[in-house]
């Protein structure tokens, strides 16, 4: 086989002629950005901060910090040394694909994540506190590997949020009202105590409120993740605490300030909206689950405190309007037994955790409709090709009812309906629903009849055991 050495070279002088570029196994299109790698960080002088770089060529290292998002890929380092105390928002911006941002302090193989420094949308800004004198290593990443290109990192400085400091606490000028800020520019006095609803929630801004007039108050947040406590102004003892979108409900009394605290982790500080508002009458109810209710079983009563704020009830009273009483814990269902049929009024007093106390009533009513078969006569013997009367007794004994009597023959375990009479049968009385069959040839033998008796839909029978008989006879050739 010839070898022919001075191909390459002059390929390679067509190509660049030509303006096309080559490129060899192992050969990158362009330079990797200068910070590629960790110890070749873009180093952040001053803010505000704004740089855009590429990072289509950039690697992965081993040791990159995959704790933000595991999948990430492509990766440039910046950093960062803190003047001051203080805040610092960071942004991220790229048309073509899903950029990563996350943070770190400390040293390559011993990085300790920035809580809440996690962002994987671009345009969004994330804000962290910085400390005087500490290097933040910031991580811009490709969520998706194949997809890379230019990505712009801005950094700025932000003020802390006004109120972040008890002695700055926001007023509450009155209610209703509401206000927003950025818990990502808050922090924690060295003093502070966290909400006993939340330990965690160590990043906090302040709030005051002086009522004009005695009344109940509810605040709530629209973060899951935020709580919310409300504290004696002098001692800053706790009053109440709630979070996970539940309110915060408190007695505000004249002559007495009261300090609002909203917090939230580290981790999940982000901007929040805070809500006051008086809080309402408790509305309590409670009421019975069929309409009317029955002698024949025990009458199932829905209870609710009617409160809007769902504050939990710490005690509660129910009169079930027929001599009898008890005491509730919660707003369970609870059941009771009438005796008689009549409209009782059930009172419910409930009072919440909070304080607040109220009672409501109701009316349930009590209604039983029942009729039953009291006797079915069918002749004991029989002949085929003859006709003989059944009869089915029907008695009532509360209110006029419009009864439907079915009489069916029964085969094999059912049978085919053989005659339908419907009457009145009043209160007290017992009627007599007469029925004509005629015995066939396929009836030789014993045939079995069903006579169920039922109200005319869409009444039912509140005591269905009696409403059904079975009568036989004897059928000869």
């Amino acid at each position: 086989m010839r070898h022919h050495p001075t191909r390459r070279p002059r390929l390679a002088a067509f190509a660049a002629a030509a303006g096309l570029v080559l490129l060899t196994p192992g050969t990158a299109a362009a330079a990797p950005p200068g910070a590629d790698d960790f110890d070749h960080a873009v180093a952040i002088t001053a803010l505000p901060f704004e740089q855009t770089v590429d990072t289509g060529a950039a690697t992965a290292a081993a040791d990159d910090p995959r704790d933000c998002y595991g999948y990430a890929g492509k990766s440039v380092w910046f950093s960062y040394t803190a003047q001051a105390d203080g805040y610092v928002q960071a942004t991220i911006t790229d048309a073509a694909f899903t950029p990563v941002l996350s943070a770190y302090t400390g040293t390559r193989g011993a990085l300790a994540p920035v809580p809440g420094m996690c962002a994987m949308y671009t345009g969004d800004a994330e804000t962290f506190p910085v400390a005087a004198g500490t290097t933040y290593h910031l991580l811009v990443q490709s969520a998706y590997p194949p997809y890379a290109g230019e990505v712009t990192l801005r950094l700025r400085g932000v003020p802390a949020a006004p109120n972040d400091d008890v002695a700055a606490a926001e007023r509450v000028p009155g209610l209703p009202t509401s206000s927003t800020a950025d818990l990502d520019r808050s922090s924690a006095a060295p003093d502070e105590v966290p909400p006993s609803c939340d330990p965690s929630a160590t990043r906090s801004v302040w709030y005051s409120y002086t009522p004009s007039s005695a009344r109940w108050v509810g605040v709530k947040t629209g973060n899951e993740s935020t709580a919310v406590s409300v504290h004696h102004g002098t001692a800053l003892s706790e009053v109440d605490c709630e979070a996970e979108y539940g309110w915060a409900v408190f007695r505000a009394e004249v002559g007495e300030t009261y300090l609002i605290r909203v917090a939230s982790s580290a981790e999940d500080a982000s901007q929040y909206y805070v809500d006051f508002r008086t809080a309402p009458a408790l509305a309590p109810r409670a009421a019975g689950s069929h309409a009317p209710d029955t002698v024949f079983r025990p009458a199932a009563v829905h209870l609710s405190s009617g409160d809007p704020m769902d504050q939990p009830v710490v005690s509660a009273h129910l009169d079930f309007g027929d001599g009898t009483a008890i005491e509730l814990a919660d707003m369970d269902t609870v059941e009771h037994q009438y005796t008689e049929d009549g409209d009782y009024t059930l009172t419910l007093s409930v009072t919440t955790a909070d304080g607040r106390s109220a009672t409501g009533t109701s009316v349930l009513r009590v209604e039983s409709h029942d009729v039953g078969i009291s006797a079915f006569t069918a002749p004991a013997k029989a002949r085929v090709d003859t006709t003989k009367q059944i009869t089915v007794a029907v008695t009532n004994t509360r209110y006029d009812e419009r009864v439907t009597v079915t009489l069916r023959k029964r085969t094999d375990g059912s049978g085919p309906a053989v005659g339908t009479l419907t009457q009145t049968v009043p209160k007290g009385a017992t009627v007599t629903f007469p029925f004509a069959y005629t015995f066939g040839p396929d009836d030789v033998g014993t045939v079995t009849f069903d006579a169920v008796a039922g109200f005319t839909w869409p009444a039912e029978d509140d005591n269905p055991d009696d409403n059904t008989a079975t009568a036989t006879t004897t059928v000869r050739p």
